[in-house]
């Protein structure tokens, strides 16, 4: 084959240095490159005999052509033809390609919560979130880049993603996403300690970008992918075929936070079973306590102070004297939210007291922990050992009403 040499004008000359004997042929090749500005277009080639020499070096005549460099003195184009008919020259002729059209690029993204993952989450919680990207196209897509735009209330927390500007993550998929296919780009981020809920947050995901087999950006041929959050149209949750106009490169989810847990204990004291609420001069008493815990944390070594009447003595190991007038009890064993625990108190009525007076008995809750050991504090009473700062008494009222604490 000759070696050609591209020309200004757009065309490419060799030359068949070997002599071509009478009635043989001598085949050479060209090979271009087609620009991909010709997708789904026909290209057409020609080629012509512009001269040749005889074994002298002398010029010669075709006797029934025209070599030259004239592309438009050939007569009609003939495909393939060598013996002049249809008064095509037949020093000249064409070879025409096909270029296929060019494919469909066409990738969506879906985000949910990752599988286990609780949508109502604590301060400070790990979420792990599922980023689901698919080739709707025709195309395998390469380098295919993802953009998690992070709530202002979580931080990432995960070393296969990359922190960008304005608390952004990324992440560049390492394998080519065929078409029909999808993979699954798992997240996690940190829910700051701080937040308070209730509260709805909602994190975005966008695809970024791709190339093609040849490295070229390839353009979404139903959605814009960037880095932009503000510019996917309405937004509808898990869409990934363009519903409502939502652009499906684009989704989001949404984790719900917890109200923050609170401790709430309450003490309800009444006469034990069987006990009867006259007693005699030198008589025994027994009290029944049920502490509720109506609160969202476990409670541990809960102290219950008794304030015991100049008329009552304490007859009950498991009690014992802090101040005068005061016993206590402790329950070391955890007491679970929704859960309550009984115990009793027994005294002795004074050989002294008034016949047919009435004895009041109170008592009230006045320590607590959680079972890391931490003091704790009640939402909604005070804990302490003060009988006199507890409201307006209603007895066996846990819930506060009429002014009435509930941890006493």
């Amino acid at each position: 084959s000759p070696n050609w040499t591209a020309q200004p004008d757009g065309t490419a000359t060799g030359v068949i240095i070997n002599p071509v004997e009478p009635g043989k042929s001598h085949m050479v090749t060209i090979t271009y490159t087609v620009n991909l500005t010709a997708e789904g277009q026909t290209l057409h080639n020609f080629a012509e005999i512009t001269g040749g020499k005889d074994p002298d070096g002398a010029i010669i005549a075709d006797v029934d052509s025209t070599p030259d460099n004239d592309p438009t003195n050939d007569g009609l184009v003939d495909d393939d033809e060598l013996y002049n008919n249809n008064g095509d020259e037949d020093d000249h002729d064409i070879a025409s390609i096909s270029v296929m059209p060019p494919g469909v690029w066409d990738l969506a993204l879906r985000k949910t919560l990752a599988g286990g993952q609780a949508m109502n989450v604590n301060p400070g919680s790990d979420v792990t979130f599922a980023i689901e990207v698919f080739n709707q196209g025709t195309e395998p897509a390469y380098n295919v880049q993802v953009v998690d735009y992070i709530p202002s209330q979580m931080t990432l927390n995960d070393p296969r993603w990359t922190a960008g500007a304005g608390n952004t993550a990324h992440l560049t998929l390492n394998q080519a996403l065929q078409p029909g296919s999808s993979v699954m780009l798992p997240i996690i981020l940190r829910l700051s300690s701080t937040v308070s809920g209730p509260l709805d947050v909602t994190n975005y995901a966008e695809i970024e970008s791709f190339i093609d087999v040849n490295g070229i950006v390839r353009a979404d041929v139903d959605s814009t992918p960037d880095s932009n959050p503000s510019n996917d149209g309405p937004q509808t949750d898990d869409a990934i075929n363009n519903e409502n106009s939502d652009q499906d490169d684009f989704d989001y989810t949404v984790i719900k936070v917890n109200a923050p847990a609170v401790f709430d204990l309450a003490l309800r004291k009444q006469l034990a079973e069987g006990q009867a609420s006259s007693v005699a001069r030198n008589g025994l008493v027994t009290f029944l306590f049920e502490v509720f815990n109506q609160g969202a944390i476990a409670a541990q070594n809960v102290v219950i102070t008794d304030y015991l009447p100049n008329t009552l003595t304490l007859e009950d190991a498991n009690w014992f004297s802090t101040l005068p007038g005061q016993v206590a009890t402790t329950i070391s064993s955890p007491i679970a939210p929704g859960e309550s625990v009984r115990f009793t108190m027994t005294a002795r009525v004074s050989s002294t007291a008034v016949a047919n007076s009435s004895i009041i008995n109170r008592s009230e809750i006045s320590q607590a922990y959680n079972t890391n050991g931490q003091l704790m504090t009640d939402v909604d009473s005070t804990m302490d050992t003060d009988p006199n700062n507890d409201g307006i008494a209603t007895d066996d009222e846990i819930f506060n009403n009429n002014g009435d604490q509930d941890d006493a």
